[in-house]
């Protein structure tokens, strides 16, 4: 698990491992992000992880697959540790124990569409480019886990 937050690319992707000595909150964190892909014109992408799973460096590997550079397109990739970040993420609605999971965000920064690992089978680029890819263009239907939008927070709306 990242001591600091630290920024490199996989391929044409630039992803962000959030520290975890950083005075920064989860969510000022994800707003700066979130900030930071839009100057590039990116999507944000947030990826909840195990540091200390090995299925953690098979995903990063599988990240840096053609296929899966592909399917990414313009995006700009912000991984936690779900454990690290479990109260945080729970107060912003994102769902936890699965890793990895992959959360689209709503303006404010709640998931508005959510997958996990379940989506596809063995950790290959081959399993894992088309579901990201389908996910990312919003045309991702056919789920094996259902998932559901967290209520919106009171005067707010997804």
């Amino acid at each position: 698990m990242p001591k600091t937050t630290t920024t490199k690319q996989i391929g044409r992707v630039p992803v962000v491992d959030l520290g975890t000595q950083d005075t920064h909150t989860l969510e000022e964190s994800l707003r700066a992000e979130r900030a930071a892909a839009a100057g590039e014109h990116r999507t944000l992408l947030v990826m909840l992880v195990r540091y200390d799973f090995a299925q953690h460096l098979e995903i990063e590997a599988a990240l840096a697959d053609p296929r899966v550079q592909e399917a990414l397109g313009e995006v700009r990739i912000v991984r936690a540790d779900e454990r690290f970040h479990d109260k945080e993420l729970t107060a912003l609605g994102f769902p936890s124990k699965i890793a990895p999971t992959l959360c689209l965000l709503g303006p404010d920064l709640r998931p508005r569409d959510v997958i996990d690992g379940r989506e596809w089978d063995d950790d290959t680029a081959e399993n894992i480019a088309p579901v990201i890819g389908a996910f990312l263009r919003g045309t991702y239907k056919k789920r094996r886990q259902p998932w559901t939008p967290p209520p919106a927070r009171r005067g707010e709306e997804l």
